[in-house]
């Protein structure tokens, strides 16, 4: 939920561009860890762009976004950032004769979990299938992505554009990019930072948080919850009722059957669908406030994301 997630976006983002291990500088490294039929090593396959979802699918916050999103990168954006990427060092790796280069693919997967976890949890749980699971307990396919690094030696060295089995800059007589094919691909497909976006996004949900609709809904929240017989005045408070049970590896019938009212509560209070109005009108306000430098960033990120898609296109022909 939000109170440990603010800024969730850029972190993701942050982390998908760092890794770790010889990965750490010059561009993206690390990758989604692959499923369905697409095989480590293998090209991801291309799944249609308009199938991959960009709000919730399910739940009371079903198909809910933000004014912000359009300043920010999506888990879809960075999904297909992360396929042309890898196609890129693929590509690169093999002029070198690495054929068999095989990182793990990115999984399309991860769109639909961080959208589920990401606007479907802003105000606390909202799916009651998924609570009827799982409890407050995040789904595996939401879970951070493996750690990964090419083979060591010459497959590194032509990788990261630094070792031993280099002479001169060269691997067995041809020229190898600066920084290697990592360099190459982090400067086709560069994702510019800014976090104008993301302080904006935080600084709206306090305020939104503080709004009175948004603590009359809350308060009457609270008191629907108090008639099944659970004292808690906060959304965000309600997941600490059950203790331990929520870092166990499975959710108990406890939780689960607080996670459930949590759910009916925020239905008859209309919780979330109160907090995301004034939530959107706060952020539109800062829109017109910062209107200048959020469409400077913003033509950049298009920019950035509408590179990553002609590449992705083109790899499905």
């Amino acid at each position: 939920m939000i109170t440990t997630r603010q800024g969730l976006s850029a972190a993701v983002l942050i982390l998908a561009l760092t890794g770790c291990g010889t990965q750490q500088s010059d561009g993206p490294t690390t990758v989604e860890a692959s499923t369905g039929n697409a095989a480590a090593g293998q090209t991801a396959e291309r799944i249609a762009l308009d199938a991959l979802p960009a709000a919730p699918t399910k739940g009371l916050a079903k198909g809910l976004t933000l004014p912000l999103d359009e300043y920010t990168y999506s888990a879809k954006d960075r999904y297909i950032w992360q396929v042309a990427v890898q196609q890129q060092w693929r590509t690169c790796m093999s002029g070198y004769g690495f054929t068999d280069f095989a990182p793990p693919a990115p999984s399309a997967d991860i769109v639909t979990a961080q959208a589920e976890s990401d606007m479907g949890r802003r105000y606390g749980v909202t799916d009651a299938a998924d609570a009827q699971r799982n409890g407050y307990h995040l789904v595996e396919s939401a879970a951070e992505s493996p750690h990964w690094e090419p083979a060591p030696g010459a497959e590194t060295a032509v990788f990261t554009g630094s070792g031993p089995e280099l002479s001169d800059g060269s691997y067995n007589g041809k020229a190898v990019p600066e920084g290697g094919c990592r360099g190459e691909a982090a400067r086709a497909f560069p994702l510019p930072q800014s976090t104008e976006a993301e302080e904006a996004e935080v600084q709206t949900f306090e305020q939104s948080r503080d709004d009175s609709r948004v603590v009359a809904a809350v308060a009457a929240w609270s008191s629907c919850m108090s008639t099944k017989g659970y004292q808690v005045k906060h959304p965000f408070d309600a997941p600490d009722l059950v203790g331990e049970s929520i870092s166990a590896a499975e959710p108990s019938a406890e939780e689960i059957a607080l996670a459930s009212a949590d759910i009916a509560c925020k239905k008859t209070s209309s919780l979330v669908s109160t907090w995301h109005k004034v939530e959107q009108e706060k952020q539109e306000t800062k829109i017109s406030q910062r209107q200048s430098v959020l469409t400077t960033n913003k033509k950049a990120r298009d920019a950035a994301v509408a590179k990553a898609v002609t590449a992705y296109e083109e790899g499905a022909k």
